[in-house]
């Protein structure tokens, strides 16, 4: 039987060849193409086989631990008798089948679409969690893939005030050709996406830290509705772009809705009627281009 200093050590080398494996899925796994559509779609258990085949070929012969897939624990004589996570499912288990104490990492996957509610995140930390506690899980991994910046910092705030995360590591999969990152459960003044000891991001594109909380105010009113006024939505992006001026990148995460919906459908109409106004005007197709109150 290992101590749990070795326990510690294996599961730090697993959750680095999670890291490792994110950079290895390709663009068709990380969005599917779908006929028909201009665009692909998130398909969480396209991109978790994927992460499953690469975990397995960096792992083969480096371990003599096994990499479960979608392990119906439903069944199982001890976890099955745990209310709440009796009939779950996990994403990927690294454990030694047969023997709990045997047991060290669960990973849960969720993909950071823009209708994605942090409600739906939790309730998977809660679910990592409960295996930590009562199934003997050394760590837990939630694993969030997509470029959605303030969903991910939105978890990193929210979790804390429910669940002890000490055990737990949020990763975030940005984009394809990169690996996983660490961010770290937020503090209040403390900025929660990391890269070693520095930040991943070096212009200030990301540091809605500051004034995360007000605009999560504002937007709280429309969060999680599909259908809202256009006059609604452009009074929540005028007061939004009050606080700081934002992107529209920013923007749609904040809104929930895509980059192009909010460009084309309220943007552009509130620069019209002069209500907000571009920080470079002589470039409205900047990259960097951010939106600020107009005063008319």
């Amino acid at each position: 039987m290992q101590t749990n200093d070795e326990k510690k050590v294996d599961s730090k080398r697993f959750i680095g060849w999670l890291k490792e494996a994110t950079s290895k899925i390709m663009k068709g796994y990380f969005q599917l193409p779908i006929d028909g559509l201009k665009y692909s779609i998130f398909r969480e258990r396209v991109y978790c086989y994927e992460l499953y085949h690469q975990l397995r070929c960096l792992m083969e012969g480096k371990t003599t631990y096994s990499l479960g897939g979608e392990v119906d624990k439903g069944k199982h004589p001890k976890i099955g008798q745990i209310k709440d996570i009796k009939n779950t499912i996990p994403d990927l288990l690294f454990h030694g089948p047969g023997y709990m104490e045997n047991n060290l990492v669960i990973v849960e996957v969720k993909p950071l679409k823009n209708d994605l509610s942090t409600r739906s995140v939790l309730e998977d930390i809660k679910k990592i969690s409960i295996y930590i506690n009562e199934a003997n899980y050394v760590k837990g991994v939630m694993l969030l893939y997509g470029d959605n910046e303030v969903k991910v910092n939105q978890v990193a705030s929210d979790a804390p005030k429910e669940f002890d995360t000490s055990n737990i590591i949020l990763l975030w999969h940005k984009k394809v050709g990169v690996q996983a990152q660490v961010v770290s459960w937020k503090d209040k003044d403390q900025s929660s996406v990391h890269k070693s000891s520095s930040s991943v991001h070096k212009n200030t594109d990301s540091d809605n830290n500051e004034y995360y909380e007000q605009l999560m105010n504002i937007v709280a009113p429309i969060s999680g509705k599909k259908r809202v006024k256009p006059e609604e939505m452009m009074d929540v992006i005028v007061n939004l772009c009050k606080i700081k001026e934002l992107t529209t990148r920013e923007l749609a995460g904040l809104l929930g809705r895509t980059q192009e919906t909010v460009r084309i459908h309220y943007v552009a109409k509130l620069c019209e009627q002069g209500r907000l106004q571009r920080k470079i005007p002589n470039i409205k197709n900047h990259p960097d281009q951010r939106y600020k109150v107009g005063k008319f």
